[in-house]
């Protein structure tokens, strides 16, 4: 049998391919991804490293609490942030602080932290209350990921909702449609 489809394709015959789901899947990932607030929530909790910040402030708040000094604090926190580039930065701000210019300085020096994060760790070294800046920042940024990934959910609901639809009523058309055809040319004696 595959002899036949193969001198079938050597004559110039075409033999129809299953259709393929997965340009679908892709134009309808595009499809979704067009649309701002995807984006937006998708670029704010994948690329601009809001995971890392977290786990950077959570960590930095935690080894600080427990009475680690910040330089072996930073060392640690460098391990466990989850990216390399950031984590050479924490090291060099950790050797920076080593040479006395204070946390907040440095961390402004490497140009990595948010703005943010900088003013509350300042905040915090010349208040004394420096895990409570640092909670602060991830308790901010934790709200943040969940307020941007509610908003997502509230956008992706409807689509989903009117793309299932759209199935639903493709669906039901390639059943009914033939039906009733056969009908009609039941009827019509045809």
């Amino acid at each position: 049998m595959s002899g036949g489809n193969i001198s079938a394709s050597r004559k110039g015959l075409e033999i129809p391919k299953p259709f393929s789901i997965f340009p679908l899947i892709s134009m309808i990932f595009w499809a979704i991804y067009s649309f701002p607030t995807v984006r937006e929530t998708t670029s704010r909790v994948l690329t601009t490293g809001i995971p890392t910040l977290i786990r950077f402030s959570n960590m930095f708040e935690n080894l600080i609490k427990v009475g680690i000094p910040v330089v072996r604090t930073l060392e640690v926190v460098s391990r466990t942030v989850g990216n390399e580039y950031i984590a050479q930065k924490i090291i060099e701000i950790s050797g920076k602080i080593e040479k006395g210019l204070g946390i907040s300085r440095p961390l402004r020096e490497a140009e990595i932290f948010p703005p943010l994060i900088i003013h509350l760790i300042s905040t915090g070294e010349q208040t004394g209350s420096l895990e409570d800046m640092l909670k602060e920042v991830s308790t901010h940024y934790d709200r943040e990921i969940t307020y941007s990934i509610n908003r997502l959910s509230t956008w992706i609901e409807p689509l989903l909702t009117a793309g299932l639809s759209l199935m639903v009523l493709f669906l039901a058309l390639a059943i009914f449609l033939p039906w009733w055809n056969m009908m009609g040319a039941l009827r019509g004696g045809g």
